[in-house]
């Protein structure tokens, strides 16, 4: 038997018969179900896609001995299934045998998750094709040129402790990297410093240090960011508090900040704005990320392995 899931009748019938033999399918022995009709009308498209795509109304394909056909048929009519012969079995050529038709599937969005789903599909035998909106692919897409200069946008750097798979994925594929040095500022529409912070590194640690802690609001982020790193860490320690009905649970980033007091200047203007360019999004949007989430990768990602570029 063969239940036609996704791959049609092309991928799913094969994977049910011997290499010596192939179905040659009658798409006359059935009406087209009205959906499936509109699908191909208002796509326009192919019999032959049809076909690899959908189960264009027979969930299941019983592939059964000629003298047995009958009985099988009044069978199913007993038990309420209506049922038609759809086709036969016939010897395969020397090019049908044990070529069944790759899967066709499309990835859109070409930033790392649909770049690696991408390269490990077409690796185990898919036919890939990628859609990305922007001008070019990959991290680069979002990315700003400034008098000449490329400027990344996100951040083009990972840690090995948020990023397991991604790390290991670069380690399989040969690709190389370096660990990263650097330092971040945030400066307000007067291009006035609002606070910053060095990596500071020993080995493969590494730890932000403010840039000079002063009075003011300076001492205030410093308190606010110390505060929330360690919060992180509490959290992640506490398993309860991240499961449904917990004191996190439905609460956004933005939220959480306020519920918690964190001081303004600290959330408005600088938490979020480096939170919305990670993420590449908006302001607004950065708020509403879930707490959980934003939380988890401040507590992997601020203080650990150094990041690597």
């Amino acid at each position: 038997m063969a239940h036609i899931t996704g791959g049609g009748f092309t991928d799913n019938v094969p994977r049910v018969l011997p290499k010596s033999v192939c179905a040659e399918i009658d798409a006359s022995a059935w009406e087209l179900p009205a959906v499936f009709k509109w699908i191909k009308q208002a796509g326009s498209i192919a019999a032959d896609e049809m076909a690899r795509t959908f189960n264009c109304g027979i969930g299941m394909v019983m592939v059964v001995a000629k003298a047995d056909v009958d009985t099988v048929l009044k069978a199913l009519a007993a038990s309420g299934e209506q049922a038609y012969v759809v086709g036969q079995l016939k010897a395969a050529s020397g090019a049908e045998q044990g070529t069944a038709t790759p899967k066709r599937i499309a990835v859109v969005g070409s930033g790392l998750a649909g770049l690696t789903t991408a390269y490990l599909l077409q690796k185990s035998g898919c036919e890939v094709e990628l859609f990305e909106k922007a001008d070019s692919v990959g991290m680069d897409a979002g990315s700003l040129s400034v008098d000449g200069v490329r400027v990344d946008v996100p951040f083009r750097v990972f840690t090995p402790d948020y990023y397991p798979y991604l790390y290991s994925l670069y380690s399989h594929l040969g690709i190389e990297f370096a660990a990263a040095d650097y330092s971040l500022g945030f400066a307000d529409e007067h291009a006035a410093s609002i606070w910053s912070y060095t990596n500071t590194t020993l080995d493969d640690f590494q730890m932000p240090i403010p840039d000079g802690i002063r009075r003011g609001h300076r001492l205030a982020v410093t308190r606010d960011w110390v505060r929330l790193v360690f919060a992180c860490v509490k959290i992640m320690r506490v398993p309860a508090l991240l499961r449904p009905g917990g004191y996190l649970d439905r609460l956004t980033i933005g939220e959480y900040l306020k519920r918690e007091q964190y001081d303004p200047v600290f959330t408005d203007r600088v938490f979020i704005p480096f939170i919305a360019s990670l993420l590449t999004c908006s302001l607004s949007a950065a708020r509403m990320y879930p707490a959980t989430t934003i939380l988890h990768f401040v507590s992997k990602a601020v203080c650990g392995s150094r990041l690597r570029k």
